[in-house]
């Protein structure tokens, strides 16, 4: 379910990474990313998916 979400979140960050320049260059500039957006968009595939939880 989150193969598409992963792929496009690490070329999103990347893209964001390298137009800071040398401002990106320590670790506390850097976007990342994190477990709670991660399960977010797990979570949200999962509902969309769902049979009960889709919508008409």
């Amino acid at each position: 379910m989150l193969t598409d979400y992963v792929s496009r979140k690490q070329a999103e960050l990347q893209a964001w990474n390298e137009a800071q320049g040398n401002v990106a260059n320590r670790a506390a500039n850097q976007r990342r990313m994190t477990n709670l957006g991660t399960f977010r968009a797990f979570a949200l595939a999962y509902l969309k998916s769902h049979p009960m939880c889709s919508r008409t």
